[in-house]
């Protein structure tokens, strides 16, 4: 997917959602292919690799971002994290 100006940032924050990532962003694309949209998956250090499959879903797509976080912070440190965020899944 070639980036165009981005409309709208998906802010996901994950811990442990191994299961419902990629289906979730797989989703998020077909529900907005025709938004030029980018995807923050902020993963609060899962075990399970929730942030290696959202990596590859960003290979994948193009969009997707992955942020790392060496402990769990929270949904609302995502929020003052990131001042671009509109929306928010969790």
């Amino acid at each position: 997917m070639i980036m165009k100006d981005i409309e709208l940032s998906i802010v996901i924050p994950t811990y442990n959602e191994r299961e419902n990532i990629v289906p979730l962003i797989e989703r998020i694309e077909k529900c907005l292919k025709d938004i030029p949209i980018e995807i923050l998956v902020v993963d609060d250090n899962s075990p399970d690799g929730t942030a290696d499959l959202a990596e590859d879903m960003g290979n994948r797509y193009g969009n997707v971002k992955v942020i790392r976080r060496d402990m769990r912070l929270g949904l609302y440190s995502i929020r003052r994290e990131d001042k671009r965020a509109v929306v928010v899944f969790h």
